[in-house]
């Protein structure tokens, strides 16, 4: 199993150059992301991808064209279904979803977003929270995974009778670990964030 670490590397599509630059700034100050990667096209973002270097997702479907980002998320949620999504775009966009299929407009109901015409300190106030819901969900997502990869590993040994050997007690010990480190960053979100969406007031809701 990869030794999965605990962190959040973002990747921002965004064609608007402006604006990708103060989101990147906002996810870059005091947030809990690790590294911030902008991108201005999907092409550019499907080579990040491919990198291995970022694992959460922040794109703005309408500033790279509505099929183009669909397409882009369709292949993020099949080859890297971890990774956690954000949509980006103005407030409007993002209540509107212009463009979008009934289909996917139902989707994105579930997903984080960000307005980015947002003032500068709430947009930052926005990133804060939002970098934080995107470490959380990756790091409860990995954790799910590594459990059910130790399960499948531990069944195989007791179809075979195979004896624990060290480097199986020291997996089972870090992927306990690994999941009780999830759990406790679950706990603390729910404790810190109490909005839905972040950048949205009560009333847009």
């Amino acid at each position: 199993m990869p030794d999965l670490k605990p962190r959040i590397d973002i990747l921002i599509v965004d064609a608007d150059l402006v604006s990708s630059a103060s989101i990147a700034a906002a996810f870059e100050n005091n947030t809990a992301a690790t590294s911030v990667l902008a991108v201005h096209n999907v092409n550019d973002a499907k080579a990040k991808l491919n990198t291995g270097e970022i694992n959460a997702l922040v794109v703005d479907i309408f500033s790279i064209g509505v099929d183009n980002g669909l397409r882009l998320i369709e292949l993020v949620r099949k080859e890297h279904p971890s990774f956690p999504i954000c949509l980006l775009g103005t407030t409007s966009y993002l209540h509107e979803f212009p463009d979008v299929p009934r289909s996917w407009k139902a989707r994105f109901i579930h997903y984080y977003k960000i307005a980015k015409d947002l003032q500068p300190d709430q947009l930052q106030k926005s990133s804060e929270a939002m970098a934080y819901k995107l470490f959380t969900y990756w790091f409860a997502i990995s954790a799910k995974v590594k459990l059910s990869d130790l399960r499948d590993l531990l069944l195989k040994m007791e179809a075979k009778s195979i004896p624990f050997s060290v480097d199986t007690t020291q997996e089972i010990y870090n992927t306990i670990d690994f999941a009780q480190k999830a759990i406790e960053a679950q706990i603390i979100q729910q404790d810190r964030m109490t909005d839905i969406v972040p950048g949205f007031q009560g009333q847009d809701m």
